[in-house]
């Protein structure tokens, strides 16, 4: 399942690629009416039913949100389940760049049709053209180009977002954003 993140700036400045609330808002409703269908339905839920259940719970408590603050001058990330999420902090001054790299599932690496189903894929991105391979209808075992955001610096290499090639061009938007942001180029490949 793709999770949509979303890019909002907070009041004091700080970009914020989240999780949207509707997220967290249809996951109470689907584990509310879950819970009550298998509590309420006149005989003690079995053990499927407390597993969906406890992973309607789990999804409910994900967190998968990326702070971009120029002032205090790092980049943080918080993912997990909200009561153990793990952090990961990037200083700002490390970042090298921000990269949209293309993958193409299916391809064969480092082959010629792998070079060009990735140019295809940033050209998509930049909205220049759409190729087949990008199309929004899917085909049972074909290739499926993805392009992915990633933060680079002299610390780490982290993926921030990896969407599906059909929506590259809202993840380059959201990348020029982070990248204009925080002062860093935004390079491709």
């Amino acid at each position: 399942m793709d999770l949509p993140l979303v890019l909002v700036e907070r009041r004091d400045g700080v970009l914020v690629y989240r999780l949207p609330l509707w997220f967290r808002a249809v996951m109470a409703l689907i584990f509310l009416a879950v819970s009550a269908a298998l509590l309420f339905g006149g005989k003690e839920p079995g053990t499927v039913g407390w597993v969906i259940m406890t992973v309607l719970f789990l999804a409910l408590l994900y967190r998968e949100t990326w702070y971009f603050d120029t002032a205090k001058g790092e980049i943080r990330h918080r993912f997990g389940l909200l009561v153990v999420a793990s952090r990961l902090v990037i200083p700002i001054e490390s970042v090298t760049s921000f990269r949209l790299v293309p993958w193409v599932r299916g391809s064969v690496p480092g082959s010629a049709e792998e070079k060009r189903e990735n140019d295809e894929t940033l050209a998509a991105s930049r909205g220049t053209q759409i190729p087949d391979n990008v199309s929004s209808k899917r085909r049972f075992l074909a290739r499926r180009p993805y392009l992915t955001l990633v933060c680079e610096s002299s610390q780490t290499t982290a993926t921030i977002n990896m969407v599906p090639g059909r929506k590259g061009l809202s993840l380059r938007s959201v990348a020029d954003r982070i990248a204009t942001y925080c002062g860093k180029p935004l390079q491709e490949g």
